[in-house]
């Protein structure tokens, strides 16, 4: 089986190739996806990123208006990037599939259309070339090739650990790294700062990109005060104003 010890059932598949399609739809190759959220403003939905109550289990949501045909996706405020982006593209597969609201478990056993969409999350940001490309490079160690996933693709050290065992890393090396969180594997390969950026960004909510284009030129027009131009962009209206009036100054010779 090409695709390892981790045997494909018929969600994991299902989500594989769905994943692999839009990848091949929209060009976008092995490469990391830098911007999930601009993936899924380009497939014409909204994202809001919100604060939810601690202790909330919910980290993600579609929600479809069928009156306006508008879809929007909110996403929880976390700590940690890796997994607000697997959620982002777990949605995604969700809204591509036509379903929203959808039931996450029966009986404490999650539906095959939530293992689905974890499938779908997981190739769409690390495809199975890329986790067989950092097998390739770095063929002594584990951790190495876990790292090189964790700090391209920005996603959690447990989705890269499945895409390794998806092309064929043997179980007990890959028990070797269990338990290594994102922050460690920064700390220890001299990325920590990067870490810390997107973990900063990650927290911080965001309104839907397509509203605040609309808000922007509604404020250039006299329509839109600033005050609430900068409340939607998460600023400070003294540091938006400031921003607003700043000019470019160019560089001596």
């Amino acid at each position: 089986d090409r695709h390892g010890v981790l045997m494909e059932s018929g969600p994991e598949r299902a989500g594989r190739e769905r994943a692999e399609r839009f990848r091949l739809d929209h060009q976008l190759g092995i490469a990391p996806i830098d911007d999930m959220a601009a993936i899924l403003d380009e497939a014409g939905l909204d994202v809001v990123v919100m604060d939810v109550p601690s202790g909330s289990a919910e980290a993600g949501l579609t929600m479809h208006d069928p009156e306006t045909g508008q879809t929007v996706i909110a996403i929880a405020t976390m700590a940690w990037s890796g997994r607000q982006r697997f959620t982002m593209a777990h949605e995604l597969c969700h809204h591509l599939k036509g379903e929203h609201l959808s039931v996450h478990a029966v009986q404490g056993h999650r539906t095959p259309g939530e293992l689905e969409a974890d499938s779908f999350a997981r190739h769409l940001l690390v495809p199975l070339a890329a986790a067989q490309a950092a097998r390739v490079q770095f063929p002594t160690s584990v951790e190495s090739q876990l790292n090189d996933l964790v700090r391209r693709f920005d996603v959690s050290p447990s989705v890269a650990r499945l895409q390794l065992a998806n092309t064929g890393t043997p179980p007990a090396a890959l028990e070797s790294t269990a338990g290594i969180t994102a922050k460690r594997l920064a700390a220890s390969h001299g990325w920590l700062g990067l870490w810390r950026q997107r973990s900063t960004l990650a927290l911080q909510p965001q309104a839907p990109r397509r509203l605040l284009t609309r808000l922007a030129v509604a404020h250039r027009d006299g329509f839109v005060p600033l005050a609430e131009l900068a409340d939607w962009s998460n600023t400070s209206r003294d540091e938006f104003r400031a921003v607003l009036a700043e000019t470019e100054v160019e560089s001596p010779e």
